[in-house]
């Protein structure tokens, strides 16, 4: 592009980083006789709006789809949730899955429990959570004939223990409903199924009550 002599340019960058995050930065371009005065603004860093693809009432949905990658480092999803596992086997399956074309496989490898965490505290400012009772739904099905899976929610400085699932060989929906304090700074969630164990899942969701 041509530039002209005593005009200014604003100069803006976008990128997208960590899922759903933006990172913006302004530079403004004084071009003189001899020639030009930079003066660089501020970098700022702002969330995307995030919509559910399949469960239209939900206020975050993980279907678990082909680009998702479970590992022990972290993944940040498109709502800006980072998802970790423990040193466990985990793959994305497109043969059995429930919802959109794939699903989450996880074996216990380790002589302890284990298994994957979500850290969701995004969503108490970008879906305004706080205050609020909320469901988290995902669909399920065990691969072993044991499957002692249990969930742990935490918010805030409240816990949230979930067990005794009896999950089965066909897939089903599993239902955990809480209130979220209007104070709370933190959201996490976590499963873990014991040595030996296999499960598979699908349709992550978190819904307003």
């Amino acid at each position: 592009m041509g530039v002209f002599e005593n005009n200014n340019y604003k100069i803006t960058l976008t990128i997208k980083s960590k899922g759903s995050e933006e990172k913006e930065r302004k530079t403004f371009i004084q071009v003189t006789q001899k020639g030009f005065k930079e003066d660089k603004g501020i970098e700022t860093l702002k969330p995307n709006e995030q919509y559910s693809k399949i469960y239209e009432n939900a206020a975050y949905e993980q279907l678990f789809d082909k680009n998702f990658k479970l590992t022990t480092r972290g993944y940040y999803d498109r709502f800006n949730v980072m998802w970790t596992k423990d040193n466990i086997y985990s793959e994305i399956m497109t043969v059995d899955y429930r919802d959109s074309g794939s699903s989450l496989r996880l074996i216990n490898t380790l002589n302890k429990d284990a298994g994957i965490r979500a850290n969701l505290s995004t969503l108490l400012r970008d879906k305004d959570l706080r205050g609020k009772t909320v469901s988290i739904k995902f669909w399920a099905r065990k691969i072993t004939a044991e499957e002692n899976m249990t969930v742990n929610v935490r918010v805030g400085k409240v816990s949230y223990p979930f067990r005794n699932f009896d999950l089965q060989y066909k897939w089903r929906q599993v239902t955990m409903e809480f209130k979220i304090p209007k104070d709370a700074n933190n959201f996490t969630f976590s499963l873990s199924i014991k040595p030996g164990e296999e499960i598979k899942l699908d349709g992550f969701v978190i819904v307003v009550n």
